[in-house]
C-alpha cells in the first residue's frame, strides 16, 4: 500500500511501560470508495529501542489492509447479506 493513497503516513514514539507486552497504534485508512480492492500491506518498523532488545526479527511488522467491500462493488451487498450467494443467481 502506498502512504497517502491507502493510509496516512504516521511516525512517533511508542512507549511500553514496565510489565506491558502489547501496545497498539492507530493508522488512518483512506481512499475507500465503496469498490472492492485487493488486499494491500505496509510495514511498521521499530527503531532505536531503549531499555530493551527487539531481537533479530521483532523490529518489523507487516500490516495488511483487508477490504470489507463486496466484489466488484457494494451494489448487491445488502441482498447477499440477506440471501447469501444464491441471491446472485437471480440478478
Amino acid at each position: 500500500a502506498k502512504a497517502g493513497a491507502k493510509f496516512r503516513h504516521n511516525s512517533g514514539e511508542l512507549v511500553l511501560e514496565d510489565g506491558e507486552a502489547v501496545k497498539g497504534i492507530e493508522v488512518d485508512i483512506i481512499g475507500d470508495e465503496g469498490l472492492w480492492s485487493a488486499t494491500e500491506e505496509f510495514k511498521v518498523i521499530l527503531r532505536n529501542p531503549t531499555g530493551c532488545t527487539l531481537g533479530n526479527y521483532l523490529h518489523t511488522c507487516r500490516v495488511k489492509i483487508l477490504d470489507g467491500d463486496a466484489f466488484p462493488s457494494n451494489k448487491y451487498q445488502e441482498l447477499m447479506g440477506q440471501q447469501g450467494v444464491e441471491a446472485i443467481k437471480n440478478i
